[in-house]
């Protein structure tokens, strides 16, 4: 998936999951402060769960 491997992982940051997407960050960003992406602050990072990465992918696939 564009390059970025999710075996064995449980978050992204905003950069991998634009990637896996197909958007900017920015959209990414955008997307997680109107709440369609839930994301965790790691101290100062922002992370965005694997598994909410791969609904919406599996919802864009299957409307």
């Amino acid at each position: 998936m564009n390059g970025i491997n999710l075996n064995n992982r449980h978050f992204l940051t905003p950069s991998e999951a634009a990637k896996v997407l197909s958007v900017s960050r920015s959209t990414v960003y955008r997307l997680i402060s109107y709440g369609e992406i839930p994301a965790v602050n790691i101290r100062k990072a922002k992370r965005i769960p694997v598994k909410a990465v791969l609904e919406i992918l599996d919802g864009l696939q299957n409307p």
